[in-house]
Parts: C-alpha cells; sequence; structure tokens
C-alpha cells in the first residue's frame, strides 16, 4: 500500500507537486507524510507513524496512530488518483494522439488534422489496436467528409474499413467475454465448446490479425493446464506458437492496450509460463520464470507492480519447493511486511504458519534456532481461531516439522486426523502419501542404514514414474522426503 502511494505521487509533475503542498499547508501531518514521500521511495508504516506522529506516541498506543495513518494515507492517495484522473501516465501514445486530433476537428482543423489522423490509423492496423481503430475512422470519416466531401469512392472504401473495425472490436470482446468465463470451467467438455466458438469467431480474421492468435494461444495456455489430465504435448505447441508471434509482433498486445502494456503483456505471460511449470511439476523451470520476472520489474521502476498476499505467498511456495531457501527466505519477508502493513481481519496465511512452512520444507540444509518457540508460536494462532481455513496448512506443515524433529508420536496422531487424510485422498489418487510418511516414520525409528537407503531410492523412483500424474500441491513431498532421509541416513553409523 505504500509502494502504491509512492508511484502515485512520482507521477506528479514538479507544479501539481508544489499544488499538494499549498492545499494541505494548514494539515501538519499531511505535510509530513508529503516529505516522507519526497525523501523516501520506500516508507514503511512503522517508520511513518513514528515520523508522522511523533508527539502522540505518548498519549496515544501505536495501533491507534497505525490506524490513523492508514486514513491518512487513503486521503492522499484518492486526491492523487483525482489529480492524475487526465494526465498523459493515464494514456498511451496512440490514446493522447486520438484525444489531440478530437480537439483539432472540434475547432474545424480538418486538413491539419488529417496528417496526423492517417499516421496514428497506419498505427492502430500495424498494431491491431481494436479498442481505437473505430474511433480513429470515425475522425477519418469526418474529416474526409469535410475535405473530400465530393471522393463518394474514398468515403465508401473507409465505410467498409469503419465496418471491419467494428467488427474487430466486437470479435475482440467477445473472446475475452468467452475466456472470462473458463474462470469457472474445468470440465473438458464445456472447455472444448468455448474453444469451438472462439476459434469460429477468429477463423475470418486471425491470419491478419496477429493479436487474435496471441489471445487464443495465450488462452489455451493459461486455461488448458487447469483442466483434468491436461495434454501437455498439446499445451507446448500453445506456448511455443506464442512465443513465435510474440518475437515477430512484440507490440501487438492481447488483451488490454493500456499504459506500459508490453510490459505488463510480458509480466502477465511469464506469470502464465511459470504455472505451465508448475502444473508439470517442474518448480525449478518455474523458479526461473520468477527470476526473469524479477529482473524486468527491476527495469522498469516507473511502472507499480500489484502485489496481494496470495501472490506473495504462491512466490514464497515456489522458491521452496524449488529448494531455493535463500530467496524463499527473502519471500517469507517480503509477505510477513505486507501482511504487517496491510492488516486485515481475514489473514490468509498467518506468519507463523509461513514460518513453519519454511523451516519444515529447509530442513536440513536450514534450521530454525528455537524450534519449540516456533511451535509454541503456531500454537496460539491455532487456538484463536480453530476453525480458520488455515488450520489445515498448520495440520499439514507440522506433520513435516515433527518428523524433522524427530517428535514421532505428535507425526503419528496428525496423520490420522480425518482432515489430513481427506487432503491428501483430494489432491491426489495416485500415491498413498498418509501410507508413505507413515512408513517414513517406522524406518527412521529403526534407525537402519539400509533400509533408509532402500527408502531414499524408492522415492527417486517415484519421482521418476510420478511427476506427471501427481499434484503439483503434493508433488514437492517427494523431494522433502529425499532430503530428509539422506541427511538422517548420514546419522547412522
Amino acid at each position: 500500500m505504500n509502494k502504491d502511494l509512492s508511484h502515485l505521487y512520482e507521477d506528479l509533475d514538479p507544479i501539481r507537486k508544489k499544488h499538494l503542498t499549498e492545499v494541505f499547508a494548514k494539515a501538519p501531518k499531511m505535510i509530513r507524510l508529503i516529505e516522507l514521500l519526497e525523501s523516501n521511495k520506500n516508507i514503511s508504516t512503522v517508520k511513518a507513524v513514528n515520523t508522522i506522529y511523533q508527539e502522540d506516541l505518548k498519549q496515544h498506543s501505536f495501533q491507534k496512530l497505525t490506524n490513523r495513518f492508514y486514513k491518512l494515507r487513503q486521503e492522499l492517495k484518492e486526491w492523487l488518483l483525482t489529480q492524475l484522473k487526465d494526465t498523459p501516465v493515464c494514456f498511451t501514445p496512440e490514446e493522447q494522439m486520438l484525444g489531440y486530433l478530437r480537439l483539432l476537428l472540434s475547432k474545424n482543423e480538418f486538413r491539419y488534422a488529417m496528417e496526423k489522423i492517417i499516421k496514428l490509423e497506419e498505427q492502430c492496423w500495424k498494431l491491431n489496436l481494436f479498442e481505437l481503430l473505430p474511433a480513429v475512422l470515425e475522425l477519418r470519416i469526418r474529416a474526409l467528409q469535410s475535405i473530400e466531401y465530393t471522393n463518394r469512392e474514398l468515403q465508401e472504401i473507409y465505410a467498409e474499413k469503419y465496418k471491419l473495425a467494428c467488427q474487430l472490436f466486437q470479435v475482440h470482446k467477445e473472446i475475452k467475454m468467452h475466456y472470462n468465463s473458463l474462470v469457472y470451467i474445468n470440465e473438458k467438455e464445456k472447455f472444448e465448446q468455448i474453444v469451438q466458438s472462439i476459434r469460429r469467431l477468429i477463423k475470418p480474421y486471425g491470419q491478419e490479425y496477429p493479436r487474435l492468435k496471441k489471445l487464443y494461444h495465450v488462452m489455451m495456455l493459461s486455461k488448458g493446464v487447469f483442466l483434468p489430465n491436461p495434454k501437455f504435448n498439446i499445451l507446448v505447441r500453445h506456448l511455443n506458437a506464442y512465443k513465435k508471434l510474440s518475437k515477430e509482433h512484440p507490440l501487438v498486445p492481447i488483451f488490454s492496450y493500456e499504459s506500459n502494456y508490453k510490459v505488463r503483456m510480458d509480466l502477465d505471460f511469464m506469470r502464465t509460463e511459470a504455472i505451465f511449470w508448475i502444473m508439470k511439476n517442474e518448480f525449478k523451470k518455474a523458479a526461473k520464470i520468477l527470476d526473469a520476472t524479477a529482473e524486468l520489474k527491476e527495469q522498469h521502476p516507473e511502472i507499480y507492480h500489484f502485489y496481494d498476499e496470495r501472490g506473495l505467498h504462491n512466490t514464497f511456495i515456489i522458491y521452496l519447493s524449488a529448494g531455493d531457501f535463500e530467496k524463499c527466505y527473502y519471500w517469507l519477508n517480503e509477505l510477513k511486511t505486507y501482511v504487517e502493513n496491510n492488516p486485515s481481519k481475514q489473514i490468509i496465511y498467518p506468519a507463523q504458519l509461513n514460518e513453519l512452512e519454511y523451516y519444515g520444507f529447509a530442513f536440513p540444509k536450514i534450521k530454525h534456532p528455537n524450534p519449540q518457540d516456533l511451535l509454541d508460536a503456531v500454537y496460539k494462532i491455532e487456538q484463536k481461531n480453530k476453525k480458520a481455513a488455515y488450520i489445515l496448512g498448520i495440520k499439514n506443515s507440522k506433520i513435516r516439522y515433527y518428523i524433522c524433529l524427530k517428535k514421532f508420536v505428535n507425526a503419528r496422531k496428525l496423520l490420522q486426523d480425518p482432515d489430513v487424510i481427506a487432503h491428501y485422498k483430494r489432491f491426489n489418487h495416485i500415491e498413498d502419501f498418509v501410507g508413505l510418511l507413515l512408513n517414513f516414520i517406522e524406518i527412521l525409528e529403526k534407525n537402519n542404514k539400509l533400509e533408509t537407503k532402500m527408502f531414499i531410492e524408492l522415492i527417486k523412483e517415484k519421482k521418476k514414474k510420478n511427476r506427471m500424474v501427481i499434484s503439483p500441491n503434493l508433488w514437492p513431498i517427494y523431494g522433502w522426503l529425499e532430503r530428509v532421509a539422506k541427511y538422517y541416513n548420514r546419522q547412522i553409523y
């Protein structure tokens, strides 16, 4: 939340920044917030509260002052958004030019505008800017009627072009409508029906307008990967087809045409590709995509990138599953900071659960200095809300951590929990993970080097055999079992 405020402030031109201080001249706390934004792009909530409310810290609780800061921050944010709504930062160059051309025509500057209209029209056809084409062609027809009102042939040509532009705009809208409806569909028959509808829409235009083909391939990849038993050989073809089109037409948008669309489009596709590799249980490849995503974001600091708790948690889990515990720890702290700066009554992933997940999976490479302190903190969270959705996550994470700590009685008890058993059955019909974990506990209890080694070989075989059939929610357990088994095997003499 503080980051998006900083980005909004950065988008103000010097004149508006000066005006901002004049508007809030009689509001000293707002002036302090503005001064913080001027001096530092990354403002923590703690620093902001300590700076803005320094004289009030003795009279009021820090939480009360934090709530006041949130209200102050929202007031400034709403003011900044109002100031920026008509500025160039909100529009692409083509949208800005379209607005300028409307101004010219309203002032009867038809001849002066015509040359610029022609250039804008060429650009819109080249980039498949279906959102703008009808409006641009309306201006051209209007200018033609004023300048060349006797040239009926040319006017008829542009009437047909206008008709085509409107059709393309409608086709693109309908495809996006179908795409959005696929959010709720995971049945292959319904999916195929919608895909056939989209193909019929694209068929008359697809070969000439790459935007429609790019949209089709992205849709097939991003939605098809979530179908039951996805056909990855087909999805790979869509992945490669999109990459080829993107190389040939890098500036042609897909869904939306907006300010900084190229970077946002590339980031969206990177996320889609990362999901593709996750669904194939290739977490290391997904992590590499996330690395590239981070690099692209660093190259464009002028763009505010939205983060939410779920997205941060997914990034954390991908690096955790890939075994990159250093980067995972970074995202663990980012997630913790986000939750602290954006308090909500409905916490999806408590910080204690994330820590438990981290130290359980990163074991034995990374060990918590005080395991019992971590378990005690998790217990307190459990007792606060025993019906919360995250309780199941805590149970599953506890099982792994108890096994790491050789607290086998505790682990066995949780493996008999009906919710835990149902969880493993829900995501998997191939592997009996409850039985596998119980078997692992028995082997560790025996402390037998040969049996532990045989278990390691069994896990390696399962990883080869089951990669394409085990849910990504459970696949990382194989890697964790192998790591922990190897660690304890080295302890046996």
